[in-house]
């Protein structure tokens, strides 16, 4: 008897809410429920009976059931109706057109003032650095101007190589010196390697210093220094012959009779007779050592530029040149992103908007058919009513020899149910174009509003870096953004 609902059908709306659309209601088979009801059989039993009587103003008991059973299938068309309504309802709401179209207005202002919060930020950060790079600027320029430097830093760009060289020089002369000093060790190779290498040390430590400390100051402008430099070079020298002679009558010792005392018999042979190192050996080795030595001493000064201290503040005046360079970079980059993201951000809102927009008028369009529907339903179950009323009825009177009751002749009006309830009140069309309205005009002005901040921001950190009495300062030159 009942009618059997499709809740198959669904509607996808813009932000994935699944909806059902508005199907038809199913009719009854009226031919069907005449035979369940039996309604032609207990129509002519009753009538040749003749009932019901013809006084009897209300509905006999087939009647009633007629009725009943047309009810009770309204109730239940009813019920899905009710259940289609209300997810309707539920999908409106959720939607929530007025608060979100608040929401997108806050966000949007708050984009924008996380925005300027940054501009501003960036702008501090900037300009402690390039306070920097004005102080570094003005040690540098002093330090060329006082020291009558007209040339650009020659140095290398990275000191590796050197250290490489001193690495080298530090392995092959600990190795080639251990060959020498092993004999008369107990230890044997691995002793005359090592204490090779102490050696190695030794000599190439006084040869960077040398060439670092000693030989710069040659070309120093200041004429003390010179001086100083002068007196030191030559001492430095004899040093280094006199360590390496040791070495070599050390080596000598190592071969005598009594290698367990080879420093004081050194010694001794040293201070009595200083170049009498003997065997062929002793010489190799008093000759590998100076020329390590000096060969540290070369490496040693090429590792910065000729005049002392120029090299040291010319790469920190690039330094901190490089640094203000890429935090510009990284600032301007970083503003890049936090605009793209607002303006994403409110792009998206925008579009979303008219999406929850559209979905509205799609669910209301929804809502509308539903009721439409419904009350074709309604229409359609009491004129189903009447037929089967009717069919009894005739044949009633055609079994009967008495006149049939009067109430036979009218015709029966289905209870109409209550209207629908109304939708949510968010849904106020005038009222929610307006605010949509408003909505999009405050994203447009918030989009136009970052745009504006970040060409100003970047246009100011530009400025950043230029000075007003020098425009060909060096800093100026290098740290402009890309």
């Amino acid at each position: 008897m009942s009618a059997r609902h499709d809740h198959s059908h669904k509607s996808t709306t813009g932000l994935d809410r699944t909806v059902p659309i508005p199907q038809p209601f199913h009719e009854l088979d009226l031919e069907k429920t005449k035979f369940e009801l039996d309604v032609v059989n207990e129509a002519r039993k009753r009538g040749e009976n003749n009932l019901p009587p013809q006084d009897r103003k209300t509905f006999d008991d087939i009647e009633q059931r007629i009725v009943t059973t047309i009810e009770t299938q309204l109730h239940r068309d009813q019920q899905y109706f009710t259940d289609q309504l209300n997810a309707y309802h539920q999908s409106m709401a959720g939607l929530d057109l007025e608060n979100e179209a608040v929401n997108i207005s806050s966000a949007a202002q708050r984009a924008s003032t996380e925005f300027i919060v940054k501009v501003d930020e960036g702008k501090a950060k900037l300009f402690t650095l390039w306070r920097n790079v004005c102080m570094i600027e003005n040690q540098w320029n002093d330090f060329r101007k006082k020291h009558g430097l007209l040339y650009p830093a020659d140095y290398p760009l990275s000191r590796l190589w050197n250290v490489a060289v001193i690495i080298a020089i530090l392995g092959i002369e600990s190795i080639l010196n251990g060959n020498f000093l092993a004999r008369g060790l107990e230890t044997g190779l691995v002793g005359g390697v090592v204490q090779a290498f102490v050696i190695a040390a030794i000599n190439v430590a006084f040869g960077v210093f040398l060439g670092d400390s000693v030989v710069r100051y040659l070309f120093h402008r200041n004429i003390f220094l010179r001086a100083l430099a002068m007196v030191e070079l030559p001492i430095s020298c004899v040093l280094a012959v006199i360590f390496n002679l040791l070495v070599g009558h050390y080596r000598n010792a190592l071969g005598g009779p009594d290698p367990a005392n080879a420093s004081a018999i050194a010694w001794n042979s040293f201070t009595m007779q200083p170049f009498a190192l003997g065997v062929f050996q002793s010489w190799l080795l008093f000759g590998m050592g100076l020329f390590f030595y000096a060969v540290a001493a070369c490496d040693g000064f090429k590792m910065d530029d000729p005049y002392p201290g120029y090299g040291k503040i010319n790469r920190k005046h690039e330094e901190i040149i490089q640094d203000y360079t890429n935090e510009k970079a990284n600032i301007i980059d970083g503003l890049s992103h936090t605009r793209d993201s607002a303006l994403n951000y409110m792009r998206d809102a925008r579009q979303k908007l008219a999406e929850r927009r559209a979905e509205l008028s799609s669910l209301r369009d929804l809502r509308g058919r539903l009721i439409h529907l419904f009350e074709s339903h309604q229409n359609y179950l009491n004129s189903a009513a009447n037929d089967l009323l009717s069919a009894y009825r005739n044949a009633n009177i055609q079994a009967r020899s008495a006149p049939a009751p009067a109430h036979f002749n009218a015709v029966y009006t289905l209870p109409k149910l209550p209207p629908p309830a109304p939708p949510p009140s968010v849904t106020n069309d005038q009222q929610l174009d307006t605010r949509i309205e408003k909505t999009n005009a405050a994203l447009i002005e918030a989009i136009s509003q970052v745009n504006a901040q970040f060409e100003g921001a970047v246009g100011e950190f530009r400025q950043i870096g230029k000075f007003v009495n020098d425009g060909d300062h060096a800093a100026a030159r290098t740290a402009t953004p890309a």
